[in-house]
């Protein structure tokens, strides 16, 4: 195979590898953003009104 050849071969391997990381990265993100989700209880107006004063 030719220098170049095995370059773009090298270069699409990395593509795919980046977007299979991407892929991952939003799943953990999402997974991590549902999980905090629990955390936080929608305050009412006033409270909110209460917290900014």
């Amino acid at each position: 195979m030719s220098r170049e050849g095995m370059t773009l071969e090298f270069i699409y391997y990395l593509l795919k590898e980046n977007i299979k990381l991407k892929k991952e990265n939003e799943l953990l993100l999402d997974m991590f953003l549902f999980d905090i989700s629990d955390d936080f209880k929608p305050y009412s107006e006033s409270e909110m009104k209460g917290k900014i004063q």
